[in-house]
């Protein structure tokens, strides 16, 4: 159930009852590899309630909102881990497709509106994290991630999302101080 309180809307702008379901697996191939599959549906109201309840979204003070709907979601991941004495991988696939996905859009007068989109949006997502124990105390982590935002997902964005990242880190333990780079 969602009320925002936008003055000029007077009741509940969402009232729904929704169901849903999710199903996670995992299988050991061995002692070191593992695979894991989930799918399922979500949900979300598509903004935050803070925002709408402190009345950062109204007319007087930039936003108007035109929600009247959840963002659901279907999702599905798969990933396959290994983890050795000293070396631990991790690669995943990811995709999800999401309905009723909130974008800002110009209204009457310049003032922005909050609304969402008609059709679907979807992402898909490939990442490999890797990570070496050079000691007991040093361990090196190295990960890769590219996302792929189709046209209508990107059409929702206010400013431009990560598309691609490699993050590099050490994480070294000494003398009862545990350093993070």
């Amino acid at each position: 159930e969602a009320d925002f309180t936008d003055p000029s809307k007077p009741g509940v702008e969402i009232d729904e009852d929704i169901i849903s379901p999710r199903l996670d697996m995992r299988y050991l191939h061995s002692d070191e590899w593992t695979s894991r599959f989930s799918a399922g549906r979500g949900y979300r109201a598509p903004l935050s309630f803070f925002e709408s309840d402190h009345g950062i979204l109204d007319k007087e003070l930039g936003f108007d909102i035109a929600i009247d709907k959840l963002e659901r979601s279907l999702s599905a991941n798969y990933t396959l881990s290994y983890e050795g004495p000293k070396l631990s991988l991790s690669a995943s696939l990811a995709y999800t497709e999401v309905d009723n996905l909130a974008n800002l859009e110009e209204g009457d007068g310049g003032i922005s509106v909050l609304a969402q989109l008609d059709q679907s949006a979807r992402v898909s997502v490939a990442d490999i994290a890797m990570s070496y124990a050079l000691s007991e105390q040093l361990n090196l982590t190295l990960s890769l991630e590219n996302v792929d935002y189709d046209h209508t997902f990107r059409q929702a964005f206010s400013i431009v999302p990560i598309t691609r990242r490699l993050v590099a880190s050490a994480d070294w333990e000494y003398q009862g101080w545990d350093i993070y780079l």
